[in-house]
């Protein structure tokens, strides 16, 4: 039996299956929550910055591969250490 983080309650295996799925599935819905809050600010960001369009571009690609790379280890981190003890 698995033991779930909240309340130290068994769960049997095929339920945890489901829950963590279900995380999963969040994840292009964060990502695209992410990317709308960077959005806006673009064309801010190009007129102070005075940065090209192909800058642009590659400031888009590089906070997606950030986050990409970010958000795993997050999840791993605040499974592995309490999410309340990581933020």
């Amino acid at each position: 039996m698995k033991f779930s983080m909240l309340s130290r309650k068994a769960i049997p295996m095929k339920e945890k299956k489901k829950q963590d799925l279900a995380a999963l599935s969040t994840m292009p819905l964060i990502m695209t929550l992410a990317n709308s809050t960077l959005i806006p600010v673009i064309p801010v960001m190009r007129r102070e910055l005075d940065i090209s369009p192909l800058q642009t571009s590659l400031l888009i690609t590089v906070y997606a591969a950030v986050s990409i790379v970010c958000i795993p280890i997050a999840g791993y981190l605040s499974t592995d250490s309490g999410a309340n003890g990581l933020f």
